[in-house]
């Protein structure tokens, strides 16, 4: 028989009624229970996968009978600091986010620097910590900044709470329960930024951005080192829609020089590095797409 001290059997006892508490935030389908925005977003952020990651994508735009596919890859370090290499027909790109600025070269072959824009998707796709994660959609006034704060470990029964967030709502997309934050559209046609996350896969299907650029993430597969990346997505923006599909993910260990890509120097001096616009009737969604998106 094993026997308990007070303080012990106090404790076992906190953490058993722990352990009820998140089976019943887990089956809130059933009972109407929303787990909060920390546990939430920390799941989220353990579904973006460990290490660097180089992606290939294809991105078409069109208009019409008009047709303009653009081949990228991407070196992924984490949300904070990756690498886009474009390519089209006519069309070349090389950009660098890191620690929210975008690097690039401009078609003279000067340096180009400035803040990220809001509707630079990617980065939530691939923040892990779920601070950070948070702060992404503080940033668009999704979440208020309360949601931030850390919360206390639970010491004492009394502690044990379960009190919905007034910022997050339970919606649909794609006939799939979601996590909805940020405040529901009105009647006028107002559709404020927003975010949905998937009920119980936690992985992100929907971004609307303070600009009304929205983004979905369709058909998530499971990548090495538990990264979950939708193949399909669609980004919809001032009456455009364009389209991704993933073609390829490996999961890398950076060296040398893959390294030296998240520098721009090493850009510098090399003309294929240099951006050149397409010359085509899309060029102008194109140039659009690629300076709030990349």
């Amino acid at each position: 028989m094993i026997f308990f001290s007070p303080e012990d059997a106090k404790m076992t006892i906190l953490l058993f009624l722990s352990m009820l508490l998140a089976a019943s935030l887990m089956s809130h389908s059933a009972h109407g229970y929303i787990p909060t925005s920390h546990f939430v977003f920390s799941k989220t952020g353990t579904q973006h996968g460990a290490g660097a990651y180089s992606i290939d994508q294809e991105v078409v735009f069109t208009q019409g009978a008009d047709r303009f596919v653009v081949q990228e890859n991407w070196l992924v370090q984490d949300g904070s600091e990756m690498r886009v290499l474009a390519k089209g027909d006519g069309f070349r790109l090389a950009r660098i986010f890191k620690r929210s600025k975008i690097y690039w070269i401009d078609p003279t072959g000067a340096d180009r620097a400035e803040p990220a824009p809001q509707d630079y998707f990617m980065s939530a796709l691939n923040t892990r910590n779920s601070t950070e994660l948070r702060r992404i959609f503080v940033n668009w006034g999704v979440l208020p900044y309360e949601a931030l704060r850390e919360r206390r470990a639970i010491r004492d029964m009394r502690d044990i709470k379960n009190e919905t967030e007034p910022w997050v709502r339970l919606g649909r997309i794609g006939g799939a329960v979601q996590y909805a934050y940020g405040k529901p559209g009105v009647g006028d046609g107002t559709q404020p930024p927003g975010l949905w996350i998937e009920q119980d896969a936690f992985i992100i299907r929907k971004m609307r951005s303070p600009s009304g650029a929205e983004f979905f993430g369709n058909e998530y597969a499971e990548y090495s080192r538990n990264f979950w990346y939708p193949k399909s997505q669609i980004y919809n923006f001032n009456g455009n829609q364009v389209t991704v599909t993933v073609n390829r993910v490996v999961g890398l260990t950076l060296k040398g020089e893959q390294l030296q890509q998240f520098n721009l120097e090493s850009y510098r001096g090399k003309p294929d590095s240099q951006t050149l616009w397409p010359n085509s009737g899309l060029a102008p969604i194109v140039q659009e797409f690629y300076k709030r998106f990349r």
